[in-house]
């Protein structure tokens, strides 16, 4: 009983961290397979994001960087 109540906590306290991916910015292969994606569905801007949620359940309006898509601007929702 012990060793499952060990496993759940050991669970749950992975299932708050974070999630890496999503607190860095694409690399080079991604930033370029993001614009292909939104350039065929006809998206010609894309440098402002509405509404990105980070991990924590905040969310922010962003404003990117249209080569890199590196975070230039961040404006906390809410």
């Amino acid at each position: 009983m012990i060793r499952h109540l060990t496993l759940l906590g050991l669970l749950l306290a992975g299932a708050a961290l974070p999630n890496p991916a999503a607190a860095r910015e694409p690399n080079r292969d991604e930033a370029a397979a993001i614009a292909q994606a939104l350039g065929a569905a006809g998206y010609r801007d894309w440098r402002k994001v509405d509404n990105a949620r980070m991990a924590d359940g905040s969310r922010h309006d962003l404003v990117l960087e249209r080569e890199s898509l590196r975070i230039l601007h961040r404006e906390r929702e809410g």
